[in-house]
């Protein structure tokens, strides 16, 4: 606009902030005390992802810290990113208060329009700082998953060059939010003079390459997946676990076509609610990507919670009375009974032993990290060897050298 905010009297001023943020059209009047919304939809989205959200994070933290016992770079990469997401929900709900979601923009205060695009600014910040840490962290993890230490094969640099990618994508797109306009004052405040870059251009190419990002993440995997030395029915398990970056590349088309249809002069307040929701809707699968790998690790194993849950109830069920208690011992004695060989060695008769079986160390490695390890038998063998060695002293006594406390010190 062209006139100068500052040389605006109070009353003005007061006016222009009192009024509506967009003229209504023809017939229509502007409702500020109670105008339609969907706040309640709004706020009812929110909750469902932030705990879906939630609930995956706390999956993956336990498979880490209880169930493995070992965090990586790439865990601590994603706690940043849900601590980016839960932010990003939070300016969500704060717009649902004022001037709230899904409102024509003649129905809110030019104050409120104002207060909107500032805190729209700080969302869309925390939005690219979850996608930002959330495709890093990804992106770390299946290098750790198909790649077999130390090798660095074609994957492995694909993986990188996607993570510089994402990394100088991230880096240059945060800054550009806040620095639209120069002075930054101006890009909420129409009346303030100033210099601003073409938004809806900026949006269009940066969401847009973010689409591209996504489908190259998502494809990125699935070849790998396929060329698995496993039954085809496990690799389409593992295959549709590390599918749900479709949800995000569903989620980021909806956001550029929302973009690309979007009047940046018009009814802006209502039409970017829908582009907010996306939002929400692609960083939350961005967690559920990041963490579905290390389920399986959380519920199966010796630590996973299905064994920790059914303990005590099989405990409870299946408790053997004295008698059972006592043919179970005798049985497993009998079954275990020595065979002499030549008066030197016995060698036990083991009816179920496990046979070794060739496993891929590919193969191995991807179902080590997914949880999916549904191989039977033996799946490594170690060689020990013991050597004692002894000498007399004085005496003539002989004595143990393997332990210092054993020896005599006169």
């Amino acid at each position: 606009m062209s006139v100068n905010w500052y040389s605006l009297q109070p009353a003005q001023q007061q006016a222009i902030l009192d009024g509506p943020a967009l003229p209504p059209p023809p017939g229509i009047l502007s409702n500020f005390d109670d105008p339609a919304n969907m706040n309640s939809l709004t706020l009812a989205v929110i909750s469902a992802a932030v705990v879906l959200g939630t609930l995956a994070v706390l999956i993956r933290v336990y498979a880490k810290v209880i169930s493995a016992r070992r965090a990586r770079l790439e865990d601590y990469l994603g706690l940043i990113a849900f601590a980016a997401y839960v932010a990003h929900a939070w300016s969500v709900i704060a717009l649902t208060k004022r001037p709230g979601m899904f409102v024509h923009q003649w129905d809110v205060h030019f104050r409120d329009e104002m207060y909107w695009a500032q805190i729209l600014n700080l969302l869309r910040a925390f939005y690219f700082l979850t996608l930002g840490f959330g495709k890093v962290a990804i992106l770390l993890e299946w290098t750790r998953i198909f790649v077999p230490q130390p090798d660095r094969n074609l994957f492995f640099w694909l993986c990188h060059v996607m993570i510089a990618t994402n990394v100088a994508l991230y880096v240059a797109t945060i800054p550009i939010t806040f620095l639209i306009c120069i002075p930054p004052e101006a890009s909420w405040n129409p009346f303030i003079p100033g210099k601003c870059i073409n938004r809806w251009a900026a949006d269009i190419s940066t969401f847009t390459f973010h689409l591209v990002t996504d489908i190259l993440t998502f494809l990125l995997p699935q070849r790998v997946i396929f060329s698995l030395n496993m039954p085809m029915s496990q690799r389409v398990g593992v295959s549709l676990v590390f599918s749900l970056g479709l949800l995000t590349c569903i989620c980021a088309a909806a956001r550029v076509y929302s973009i690309a249809t979007i009047d940046y002069y018009g009814d802006v307040v209502y039409k970017v609610s829908a582009i907010i929701l996306w939002g929400i809707a692609e960083t939350t699968a961005i967690l559920l990507v990041f963490c579905a790998p290390a389920a399986p690790k959380a519920f199966l194993g010796d630590r996973g919670l299905v064994t920790l849950l059914s303990r005590p109830l099989q405990s409870l069920i299946h408790k053997p009375s004295g008698s059972d208690a006592s043919r179970s011992l005798e049985h497993s004695n009998s079954s275990r009974k020595p065979k002499q060989i030549k008066g030197f060695y016995s060698q036990l008769e083991e009816r179920d032993a496990m046979q070794l079986q060739t496993i891929n160390a590919e193969d191995h490695q991807a179902a080590q990290e997914t949880g999916n390890n549904q191989a039977t038998g033996i799946m490594k063998t170690t060689n020990l060897l013991v050597q004692e060695e002894t000498v007399a002293n004085a005496k003539g006594q002989w004595l143990d050298q393997q332990h210092s406390w054993m020896r005599e010190h006169k």
